[in-house]
């Protein structure tokens, strides 16, 4: 038997919950102590417990306390047969600790475009080929 598709409001509590466990991580938050805000917060122990609005003053505790919601960069519109490559770009970008803008920069650098989704294959192999020298560069410096 299929799984029942989850309704709207269970998509977006589910976001909710999984942003405040984003936020217990960012501000390095032990386990004893995620549960001491949340008791002080809402008066529970588990966010799995709470109500939406529960839930959202749970984060807003959790952003008095220094946590800053950062918007996912999305990631650029490229033809489909190029994904695995843009997919193997992303995760070189992150490894690094670059943004996107990083790699549109490298286009332009290397092949005169001005953003990957106007690269070919062989360009983006080219991408991902620097960027893993890069990461080998880099990871020998450190040694």
């Amino acid at each position: 038997m299929a799984a029942k598709p989850k309704t709207k409001a269970q998509i977006e509590r589910g976001k909710l919950i999984t942003l405040i466990h984003v936020a217990k991580n960012e501000l390095a938050l032990d386990d004893s102590t995620y549960r001491e805000v949340l008791q002080n917060a809402v008066g529970k122990t588990s966010s799995k417990d709470c109500t939406m609005p529960e839930l959202r003053k749970l984060l807003d505790t959790l952003k008095s306390k220094g946590f800053t919601v950062t918007p996912k960069e999305p990631q650029p519109d490229v033809v489909n047969h190029n994904q695995p490559m843009l997919d193997k770009i992303g995760a070189l970008l992150a490894d690094g600790g670059y943004p996107w803008v990083y790699a549109k920069g490298m286009a332009k650098k290397m092949y005169n475009k001005e953003d990957l989704r106007f690269c070919n294959g062989d360009e983006l192999r080219g991408i991902v080929a620097a960027l893993a020298y890069n990461k080998k560069r880099q990871s020998t410096k450190l040694q």
